[in-house]
């Protein structure tokens, strides 16, 4: 015979209204969004996987939230560098390796106003680039050789 233990109804009646405020409090909406974080901060991140995607990017955006970004995925063998032509807003650029291992950081990087643009990046291979808001950054602390952890559960 199993026996099953009773709970109060005020027990049942807390577990259920925590159960509620934990799936209402948007917990839930990451369970699809793609995510770059460092340390306790968390990017929702748009990514740029085709050769289209990567050289749209974030150009002709007005605005990018503080907690959202763009990863652009690389093929890790070639040196790649990015320039600002036809982007609105000022950018934090971070390379990374494949482990998520920042290589290198362009802290704010400005929008290109007229050709020639200058190219930004090191001479390295990387694996992914993730532009986040100017500033970001530098008021997280990100330093070269940390790691950014990438979620990604929405590749298509």
């Amino acid at each position: 015979m199993i026996k099953f233990k009773r709970y109060s109804a005020g027990f049942v009646s807390v577990f259920l209204l925590f159960s509620i405020l934990l799936f209402s409090s948007g917990c839930r909406s990451r369970e699809k969004e793609n995510l770059a974080c460092y340390k306790k901060q968390c990017y929702v991140i748009e990514l740029a996987i085709s050769e289209k995607e990567r050289l749209k990017g974030l150009q002709e955006r007005e605005y990018l939230d503080k907690n959202a970004g763009m990863l652009f995925a690389l093929d890790g063998r070639t040196v790649r560098k990015f320039w600002m032509k036809d982007t609105l807003i000022p950018l934090d650029m971070l390379w990374l390796d494949y482990t998520g291992q920042i290589l290198y950081i362009e802290h704010a990087a400005v929008p290109c106003e007229k050709d020639p643009c200058p190219t930004y990046g090191p001479d390295v291979p990387a694996s992914y680039v993730l532009e986040i808001s100017a500033g970001q950054a530098a008021q997280k602390d990100m330093r070269v050789g940390e790691r950014i952890t990438l979620v990604l559960k929405n590749v298509n």
